[in-house]
């Protein structure tokens, strides 16, 4: 697992600041410029307690989690019933869904073939609760770059 942060901008790939200074006209599209959308504003709420992973598996594909599928998770957000939750169990860290009944806790994969595992409160460790997550949807990366 990796925990890093991006405040640097790529001037490359921002919009012209002024784009009356390159063209020597004002635009009248000034009014109404956008930013461009920044990923992290939008998946991190609290710089400091998020942390980034990596599903080395495709047990959770059920649940939208398949190998390769980075997810962010919160250790400031308390889990519920039906959380996906980052737990420390039986000496390795996973992904997992929470199921809470009374005061039963169960663990599962989201497979239906599978029963969630019941769970003794005092093996677990909750460490956060996943916020989003983020797949890869091709398997072969592109290249950008033309060949001649």
């Amino acid at each position: 697992m990796f925990k890093q942060g991006f405040d640097s901008k790529n001037e490359e790939l921002e919009p012209l600041s002024h784009p009356g200074k390159a063209s020597g006209f004002v635009s009248p599209a000034e009014d109404y410029m956008e930013g461009r959308l920044n990923i992290l504003e939008r998946l991190v709420k609290d710089p400091v307690n998020t942390y980034y992973a990596e599903a080395t598996t495709d047990e959770l594909i059920n649940l939208g989690i398949s190998k390769g599928t980075l997810f962010v998770y919160d250790t400031s957000i308390k889990a519920k019933h039906n959380s996906l939750v980052v737990v420390w169990y039986r000496g390795e860290w996973k992904v997992r869904q929470l199921y809470l009944m009374g005061k039963q806790i169960y663990l599962g994969t989201g497979k239906a073939t599978e029963e969630p595992e019941r769970i003794d409160a005092n093996e677990l460790l909750i460490r956060g609760v996943v916020t989003w997550s983020c797949r890869p949807h091709q398997t072969k990366p592109k290249s950008y770059v033309r060949s001649r």
